[in-house]
């Protein structure tokens, strides 16, 4: 039976991000704000490049796996965790706003894990600034980390970010 033994825990992971952007300032005609996802060079592949919606996909991972190309697992005590680069970009047409701040919000609830982007906790239901004075046209860099505590039942992790571009 020690091969039972070395059974672990399986879990998918896949990630949706849908895009939006809004113009909080006196908008006016002709004033746009767009957001697109952008690739990382260093982080896992992201369909959907140059779009406003894109999924990652990690594959079946376990504390114990050998992370895909682009992605960390690290452990610790009574936990591991998954981390990613992922890069967006604002552009804004017309504007006045020197700058934009980056929003997030998880589509769903997840009472086992905790999502983190940039070091910024990301609950369901109410958007947190993940980012201050993002410069518009320049494609930027994001982390995206999932702390997983060990005991948490196996299974699908699937959820979806939610970003959101607020000029400043």
């Amino acid at each position: 039976m020690k091969r039972n033994a070395r059974l672990r825990s399986l879990w998918a992971v896949r990630i949706v991000f849908f895009c939006v952007a809004a113009w909080f300032a006196s908008s006016a005609a002709g004033q746009t704000l767009t957001l697109s996802l952008q690739q990382d060079p260093g982080g896992i592949t992201l369909s959907g490049s140059g779009t406003e919606s894109g999924s990652v996909d990690f594959g079946f991972l376990s504390r114990h796996a050998v992370a895909p190309s682009g992605a960390t697992i690290s452990t610790s005590n009574g936990s591991w965790s998954l981390t990613t680069q992922f890069a967006v970009k604002a552009t804004l047409t017309s504007g006045t706003s020197g700058s934009y701040r980056l929003q997030a919000e998880l589509g769903s609830s997840d009472a086992w894990r905790t999502w983190k982007i940039n070091g910024n906790s990301i609950p369901s239901g109410l958007a947190v600034d993940v980012m201050q004075n993002g410069a518009y046209d320049s494609v930027l860099g994001q982390s995206l980390m999932i702390a997983i505590p060990d005991g948490s039942p196996s299974g699908a992790i699937d959820n979806t970010i939610h970003l959101t571009a607020i000029a400043n």
